[in-house]
């Protein structure tokens, strides 16, 4: 490996760890990252990451909030995302 390489490693560690301390990013356990990547539906890993049943995930969107995915895995993930206030309101962005 060379030096320039070496630098843009600890660069992206410091960024990282940067984030990481801003609160503009998180860990993620490895059992909840497989689940992910095998494409298990990121609402359901997400809340129970969380600890929150779907009646209290129902609770913490309001009245008000945006619609959740109830359509198959794929296509919600777009309408997920941009959901920014439901983000925030549950700790996700």
């Amino acid at each position: 490996m060379g030096a320039a390489e070496d630098l843009a490693d600890l660069s992206a560690y410091d960024g990282a760890k940067a984030a990481l301390a801003a609160g503009e990013d998180e860990l993620v356990p490895a059992d909840y990252a497989k689940r992910l990547i095998a494409g298990e539906s990121p609402l359901r890993v997400w809340r129970e990451l969380r600890g929150l049943s779907q009646v209290k995930l129902g609770r913490c969107r309001g009245p008000i909030g945006c619609r959740l995915p109830t359509s198959r895995p794929g296509a919600a993930r777009g309408r997920w995302r941009r959901c920014e206030s439901w983000r925030r309101r549950w700790g996700l962005g």
